[in-house]
């Protein structure tokens, strides 16, 4: 107690202790005093040190006790990863839906589109029948297909009912019902119809759309149907123009129980304002023509078939229906 006294009456403590109680106003400097004091005689500082010491056994319990925490952490950690996988590839349906969906308003628009059309094929029904430079032009459901053969070009496309006509040169056509239809045009209808908008809804409806690939100009989209899907589809693959939101490429695959299977690749060539005539078969005509019909000279339609295609004529009408000319071999 003496040796604290005399420490606070040395003049170099007070002229420190004065010098501290300017620099700090109000503030209580009496702990920082203290130490200064205890260095100015020789004594400890007032921060004891803490020595080294070997781990305590309360530490070795709370070490047991974290290492469990770690691995819960991680498996929380992967849960999370897992989640936003998961997310991810639902924003990826959802963005892939919206991509089909745009396309579907895009093509039901007042554009007309002209594509190629390239099959591969196991159908038995068509035998040696091989168009080529196919052209087909569509503008939502409605369509028309332009083919060429080496006796000449011809046209055909397919009613509200089915009904499918036949544009045989620029003077004569022929219309078929849909239940009168042989096999080879059965085919033909199957293979080379392109109703856009329905199977772009059907994608929507009935099929898992995924990503395939994309690159700065393109969406590609898979369809895969979930179940059963009209007209035999297997796999839908369509490439989407992101500016215009165009369908530019589209590969179906089908398969028919008595038709086989076939892949129908359709590129988009151009696209313009529509033609309405040409969606009727009188728009394939130059007067004076004839349209022979199942009510109207059933004969001269058979006739007309056999001379444009060769064959048999119950390749395009069943036999029997609506006055078919027997097999000419």
């Amino acid at each position: 107690m003496n040796d604290q006294n005399d420490q606070e009456s040395h003049p170099i403590d007070a002229l420190v202790g004065r010098y501290l109680e300017r620099q700090a106003g109000q503030h209580d400097t009496a702990s920082l005093r203290q130490r200064i004091l205890a260095g100015l005689a020789g004594g400890q500082s007032s921060v004891p040190a803490v020595p080294a010491e070997a781990p305590s056994s309360s530490s070795v319990r709370l070490a047991r006790r974290v290492r469990p925490l770690f691995w819960v952490s991680a498996a929380a950690a992967a849960l999370m990863v897992a989640f936003w996988l998961g997310r991810n590839d639902s924003l990826s349906r959802v963005s892939a839906a919206e991509v089909v969906r745009g396309a579907q308003e895009t093509h039901a628009g007042p554009v007309e589109r002209c594509c190629t059309v390239v099959v591969q094929r196991d159908d038995p029904n068509l035998g040696d029948y091989s168009p080529r430079d196919v052209r087909i032009w569509t503008q939502g459901d409605r369509f028309w297909v332009e083919m060429n053969r080496p006796n000449g070009r011809w046209a055909w496309g397919r009613e509200a009912q089915g009904t499918v006509w036949l544009a045989l040169g620029p003077r004569r056509a022929v219309r078929i019902e849909a239940e009168e239809m042989g096999d080879t045009l059965r085919s033909i209808c199957g293979l080379y119809s392109l109703e856009l908008e329905t199977l772009l809804g059907d994608a929507l409806r009935h099929c898992r759309l995924e990503w395939t690939e994309s690159d700065a100009l393109t969406h590609v989209i898979t369809a895969r149907p979930r179940g059963w899907v009209r007209g035999g589809l297997q796999q839908a693959v369509l490439e989407v123009d992101k500016e215009t939101k165009a369908v530019r490429r589209l590969v179906i695959e089908r398969h028919f129980a008595r038709r086989g299977a076939s892949t129908v690749t359709f590129t988009l060539v151009e696209a313009r304002t529509p033609d309405e005539s040409k969606y009727q078969v009188e728009g394939h005509l130059t007067s004076p023509f004839r349209i022979f019909t199942r009510d109207n000279n059933p004969e001269r339609r058979s006739e007309a078939l056999a001379t444009w295609f060769g064959g048999p004529v119950d390749r395009w009408i069943r036999a029997g229906d609506s006055g078919a000319l027997p097999d000419p071999r």
